[in-house]
């Protein structure tokens, strides 16, 4: 991407378009949401997005999305820009910074402004028109702006339902015991109803959030502690054993949890 490049992608709308990998990007992403919801994964939370929020996730920071409920339609619109898209003087003012030094950044903007914000800028994309480029720094000015003027905690809403007092629970115990036996135990109720409860609430299994709530703790350790060997970063996350780590490491990254230390330095989590 040059200084000024930027990627306006997918007005459509979606069905069934899990991000399910973890990934992370070189640039900023500007997610808006038009309709539906999302559950975004970042910086060990789980996140309901919904419309008429944007989210801004700094370079390298490793997240993803996911449908949030058995309906799976929703429309969004993604930006991709870098630093390069502000001048110089810009970069000083602390509110945009503030924005820009986050790993993300969550806001309410009413659909009008943003789609208005966004066309504009499309209009400027690819032209060779006088002042073009100044152009396209007030569009990404504004839309920080508003972003500003609308900060979202970033949050997830207050919860007293048992699946919230759970995600509680796991969040505290990563490196305990979670079998479903357990939690049902521990929360006086049925595992069966506990397992459907759990799926009807965040449309993810309740193993498979567990795992992957004990994935994002292993990245952690390996970016924060970063001289630890793999077979203690496993235990510490919760893992009976090495094999089972790396092969659930392996299916949710991509990757070995070895080559993925290697390179851990430049992460943020």
């Amino acid at each position: 991407m040059n200084d000024l490049s930027t990627l306006i992608a997918d007005y459509s709308e979606k069905k069934s378009n899990n991000m399910s990998e973890y990934h992370f990007h070189k640039y900023y992403e500007m997610y808006y949401l038009l309709s539906g919801k999302r559950i975004l994964f970042i910086n060990n939370q789980s996140i309901v997005i919904a419309p008429s929020q944007l989210v801004i996730i700094a370079p390298d920071v490793l997240h993803k999305f996911i449908d949030s409920d058995s309906n799976p339609h929703y429309s969004r619109i993604i930006l991709y820009f870098n630093r390069g898209a502000f001048l110089p003087d810009m970069l000083k003012n602390p509110a945009l910074l503030s924005i820009l030094d986050s790993n993300f950044y969550i806001s309410d903007i009413p659909v009008n402004v943003f789609t208005e914000i966004t066309s504009a800028l499309h209009r400027e994309i690819g032209t060779d028109k006088p002042l073009h480029e100044l152009n396209i720094s007030s569009c990404f000015l504004r839309t920080l702006s508003e972003a500003a003027r609308s900060h979202h905690s970033g949050i997830p809403q207050k919860e007293t339902d048992l699946v919230s007092l759970i995600k509680a629970y796991i969040d505290d115990n990563i490196d305990a015991d979670l079998s479903l036996d357990i939690l049902a135990s521990k929360f006086f109720v049925n595992p069966s109803y506990l397992s459907r409860c759990f799926k009807k609430k965040t449309n993810i299994h309740l193993s498979q959030y567990i795992a992957e709530k004990r994935i994002q703790y292993s990245l952690h350790i390996m970016v924060t502690q970063h001289g630890l060997p793999i077979n203690e970063v496993a235990r510490m996350s919760g893992f009976s054993g090495i094999t089972t780590f790396n092969r659930t490491f392996k299916n949710i990254m991509h990757c070995t949890p070895g080559s993925f230390k290697k390179n851990a330095c430049g992460f943020k989590i």
